[in-house]
């Protein structure tokens, strides 16, 4: 039997985007998760790879002065927050570092003045939208929650989040009760066989009602109707209901067929004087106290122009494209998800822009057509991919229409720096860099780059 490696003594410098501590040992980075800037720990390394490893703290010997109490019961298991234990003038100070950082290594920007990061205006609370997961807890008891930290398929049963509105806790009790007490299983990640799957939860500031969407594998639900009556008498402002299935062996919250509904398909959430309808499924931005602040960043470097057709691409509810439309001759967004554009097309006609086209398809796929219903060149562009960053190849079509201004919006430090080289190979200069703590507690970042050529 090999035996364990002595314990070491690290102090840990600071976060690595994702929310680990960095500590060296010898000159050899090492990751330990669930520390902060400043501690002094006991850890145990337990993975080396190639120019680095990976350690667990066994003992706290000298706590940072940056540590505050944890607010949650579920912290340390669950993998929603990471930075809880954090005040949160640090977690600031952190996330910055982190972009600049990023940008300096992999972006290959060293000498990049990046502005100050804008705060969240609310710390608790501010999420409006959450995708949950059913599963088993080590007595077999059906759960439903949050991914467990570093865990594909273990769940952390939660019974309150203190970044959700509150009502969704009274729905998370909800629907987990009406689970167990149907006796069918959860779906095993690992077996690809059960019933209960995810709940999707989605919230309007501006209306205070929400969306709830529970998937399930195939089969029979019996009481659908009764647990969409028990949501509505909860008095947790439910707008609308909807049973879909999904067969798909990802563990990603989909709906492939729907089987019930009842109530309302949409919000309304409003941003300034503009209004959005947002479908339980559609892309909007989970922080609306915090997004306004964001989009007036984006008018503010895209240089607003009459004369001038901006193009907004992974543009999801068209929400950046309609922020920037009274500012600009034209706006065409590009979006491959069909309930999204679908709402993007209605928010244009809410707020009574007729200078918006949204179009839906792959980006690499809609570029040619779009530039077809410019007519012309286009002035602007602006691009806020998911997480995982852009499709090369529509980088590359993006960037071979040479608008004058590029503006990039991005909620990911590394894809977005791999795509700044590509961009900066292309002719472009980053002319300013803003980071936005969209997400606070944990270790998401947002960020905003103007590029020109």
């Amino acid at each position: 039997m090999a035996e364990k490696p002595e314990p070491v003594e690290l102090t840990i410098e600071r976060l690595a985007y994702g929310g680990k501590g960095v500590a060296r040992l010898n000159g050899l980075v090492v990751f330990v998760e669930a520390t902060a800037p400043g501690d002094r720990v006991r850890a145990r390394i337990v993975k080396r790879k190639q120019g680095y490893a990976e350690a667990v703290a066994t003992e706290i010997i000298q706590p940072s002065p940056h540590r505050v109490e944890p607010s949650c019961v579920h912290f340390g298991d669950c993998g929603g927050c990471s930075a809880l234990h954090l005040a949160y003038d640090e977690q600031l100070r952190q996330k910055a570092d982190q972009v600049r950082e990023t940008l300096a290594r992999i972006g290959r920007q060293g000498d990049l003045p990046i502005e100050p990061i804008q705060p969240s205006p609310v710390l608790w609370r501010y999420r409006n939208k959450m995708d949950f997961t059913f599963g088993t807890d080590a007595d077999g008891r059906l759960v439903l929650g949050l991914h467990r930290r570093g865990q594909f398929a273990g769940i952390v049963n939660i019974e309150q989040c203190r970044l959700q509105p509150e009502s969704f806790d009274r729905a998370l009790a909800i629907v987990r009760e009406f689970a167990r007490q149907s006796m069918l299983p959860a779906y095993s990640q690992r077996r690809h066989e059960g019933f209960w799957r995810h709940l999707i939860l989605r919230h309007s500031a501006a209306e205070n009602r929400m969306l709830a969407v529970l998937i399930t594998a195939s089969g029979e639900l019996p009481g659908v109707e009764r647990l969409a009556e028990e949501l509505e008498a909860a008095d947790i402002g439910l707008a609308g209901f909807v049973w879909a299935v999904n067969d798909s062996v990802a563990d990603v919250a989909a709906v492939k067929e729907k089987r019930f509904e009842w109530g309302a398909d949409s919000l309304h959430e409003r941003l300034g004087d503009l209004t959005y309808r947002i479908s339980a499924m559609s892309f909007f931005q989970v922080n609306p106290a915090a997004t306004r602040a964001l989009y007036d960043c984006v008018v503010e470097f895209i240089e607003p122009n009459p004369a001038v057709t901006v193009l907004d691409a992974y543009c999801g509810t068209g929400s950046i494209g309609i922020y920037c439309a009274r500012h600009f001759g034209r706006v065409i967004g590009i979006e491959s998800q069909r309930e999204a554009v679908w709402d993007a097309r209605q928010n244009a006609a809410l707020n009574d822009l007729g200078n918006c086209t949204f179009l839906c398809g792959p980006v690499n796929r809609m570029v040619a057509l779009a530039k077809s219903h410019a007519a012309g060149r286009f002035g602007r562009v602006i691009v806020d991919p998911p997480r995982g960053g852009m499709d090369k190849h529509a980088l590359a079509q993006l960037l071979e229409l040479r608008a004058p201004v590029f503006l990039y919006v991005s909620c990911n430090p590394a894809t977005l720096a791999r795509d700044v080289v590509a961009a900066t190979d292309a002719g472009y200069r980053i002319e300013r860099v803003r980071p936005f703590d969209l997400f606070p507690h944990t270790p998401h970042i947002e960020t905003v780059i103007k590029f020109v050529l």
